[in-house]
């Protein structure tokens, strides 16, 4: 299976990035990315945005969880 761009909303104001495009292998994978002594997680909404005329799906924050140590 080909891997899926998609677009991440931002925590803080919700506002999309298309800067930075990441890839998942199913809508239903969350993308989980290091934050200073944590992880931010985001799944897929049902929403897109517009990456030039493509439409991206739209991942949003959907929790925090710290490194264990």
């Amino acid at each position: 299976m080909n891997p899926i761009k998609v677009a991440l909303a931002d925590g803080v104001n919700g506002q999309p990035s298309t800067e930075t495009l990441y890839e998942v292998h199913d809508l239903a994978d969350k993308v989980k990315l290091q934050c200073g002594n944590g992880y931010r997680h985001f799944t897929y909404s049902g929403d897109s945005v517009a990456v030039g005329d493509i439409p991206v799906p739209l991942f949003h924050e959907c929790g925090r969880t710290k490194i264990a140590e």
